[in-house]
């Protein structure tokens, strides 16, 4: 008999503390009914009573819900906002997953009809929810619903790109081909610049050697004559026994391939320049 005295005793004080918690201010339908047209506000407030659907069904495309809010005030709010907060409660306690603003015509409007699309992921089929009704932060009403849906599909398959599949090895192997490509290609480059630098070598002294002969006077009157002051030149110095640049003629093979243009450029005129002396 004490404990339930107690018991009463908690709850009025409860009540007592605070008088608002469990009054609804306001009265909320949910409907997924098609409304007829020209209902008055009772006839309205009567359709969504005698239509409110706790389970909302999802729509063919397997994505969305659609129904509408139907709100009667039991007295004006006072205010031109309103706000729909939806919460997730599946698990017992509120987790808030979105919110939606609601303006009103008029401060002393009772009444409004409000279309709503929840859609996926952030709804889950069979999962349990309630919509608050809030004017100023204070609650006026709530209605508990669940979505009825097809579940989610799991075919237990993961997807990765190209990228994320490659097997590195076979991407070094790649790119040591590339590599090797590479330098196939510069070596058959400057073997050609060499083919050309020898073929111009070539040329250059097939024509220095007439111009040689052509020259054998000079050179037999620098020998009768012995007027030169100071031994004759060594073996393998700049200048060769026919007066002209040894050098020219015997350019060393193993220069930087950087030379060879050069090289190449300087024979030419030098054969060039001989022919011209021949013609003359």
């Amino acid at each position: 008999m004490f404990r339930l005295a107690s018991s009463t005793a908690l709850v009025a004080a409860v009540l007592l503390a605070s008088p608002g918690a469990f009054a609804q201010r306001a009265n909320l339908y949910l409907s997924q009914a098609q409304i007829p047209a020209r209902l008055s506000e009772e006839g309205l407030r009567n359709f969504m009573r005698s239509h409110h659907a706790r389970q909302i069904n999802e729509e063919n495309d397997h994505q969305t819900w659609k129904f509408k809010v139907g709100t009667f005030f039991r007295s004006p709010p006072g205010d031109l906002e309103a706000h729909l907060l939806f919460y997730d409660v599946e698990r017992g306690s509120r987790i808030f997953v979105t919110e939606m603003t609601v303006f009103l015509s008029s401060r002393d409007e009772t009444a409004f009809l409000q279309n709503v699309t929840l859609s996926r992921p952030q709804f889950k089929p069979r999962n349990r929810y309630i919509v608050v009704l809030t004017v100023r932060r204070n609650e006026f009403t709530s209605a508990n619903f669940e979505l009825v849906g097809r579940p989610v599909e799991r075919t237990g398959l993961v997807e990765f790109s190209d990228a994320e599949t490659q097997d590195p090895n076979v991407a070094t192997a790649d790119q040591q081909r590339a590599a090797e490509e590479a330098q196939r290609v510069a070596i058959a480059r400057e073997q050609a610049r060499q083919r050309e630098y020898e073929e111009a070598m070539r040329e250059a002294n097939a024509s220095g050697g007439g111009g040689g002969e052509g020259g054998e006077g000079g050179e037999g009157e620098a020998e009768g004559g012995e007027e030169e002051v100071g031994d004759p030149p060594e073996t393998g110095s700049g200048q060769s026994s026919g007066g002209g640049c040894a050098s020219c003629s015997a350019a060393p093979r193993d220069r930087a391939s950087g030379s060879l243009p050069v090289l190449v450029v300087f024979a030419l005129g030098l054969a060039v320049a001989i022919r011209r002396q021949r013609r003359g």
